[in-house]
């Protein structure tokens, strides 16, 4: 295994070895042509998303962000650009409101396993794969410094996306800022429950202290705080 975070080397690093294939899965650098096209049968990567949906390097956090109600893997070939290339096998996954960071990337991992083996035929074929559709191409860009507070003046769900959506996958943060009876706090994980009614309490509202958890209200009912700390 050769291990840098210098894309500037890789070609010169990798050309020694010949390599018949170049298989990328979570690396944050673009690879340039002339590490692409090393190999005789090209470089693909491994993507966690449903491309075109969600390009870039926060897909995991954007499934969460956008509500959506299932996540996938795309196995691809590599070009110039950012996950555009051709589709060589796709699968998904369902997203349940129970789902985090960590859950999500247990039901991913293997159908990853799986596509790879699906792709690794076309590949050696010189199958140039299914050609995305841009007309339904989204970016899954990193995350500006606002999205990590929370507004209470939401709708629970978009409230639960919200605190979810900061994984803690990959060394990426992991929950969202909040006022709680005047202090701040980092919430971790969070419970929908029954929207409803106000009940006359505003948002931001600590209705029930639990034993290890926090009931409040949004603007359209509860959520259910279940970890959380002083914020630091």
């Amino acid at each position: 295994m050769i291990v840098s975070t210098h894309p500037a080397r890789l070609a010169a690093m990798l050309a020694p070895l010949r390599p018949d294939l170049i298989i990328c899965c979570g690396f944050p650098y673009r690879l340039s042509p002339d590490v692409t096209s090393l190999p005789r049968f090209g470089a693909i990567n491994v993507h966690p998303a449903l491309l075109p949906r969600h390009r870039g390097p926060w897909p995991l956090h954007w499934t969460f962000r956008a509500g959506d109600t299932e996540a996938g893997m795309t196995v691809h070939w590599m070009d110039a650009a950012f996950d555009t290339g051709g589709i060589l096998a796709q699968g998904s996954v369902p997203v349940t409101d129970e789902d985090d960071g960590a859950s999500l990337m247990m039901k991913l991992a293997p159908l990853a396993v799986g596509l790879l083996v699906d792709a690794l035929p076309r590949i050696a074929n010189g199958d140039p794969g299914i050609p995305q559709d841009e007309a339904l191409a989204t970016e899954a860009g990193f995350f500006e410094d606002a999205w990590r507070v929370v507004n209470w003046d939401q709708p629970a769900r978009i409230v639960h996306n919200q605190i979810r959506s900061w994984t803690g996958v990959t060394g990426t943060p992991r929950g969202a800022f909040a006022t709680l009876d005047d202090a701040r706090v980092l919430v971790t994980r969070t419970r929908l429950g029954s929207a409803g009614t106000t009940g006359g309490h505003l948002p931001g509202t600590v209705l029930h202290r639990n034993e290890g958890s926090l009931v409040v209200q949004c603007s359209d009912g509860p959520i259910e705080i279940l970890e959380w700390a002083p914020a630091m």
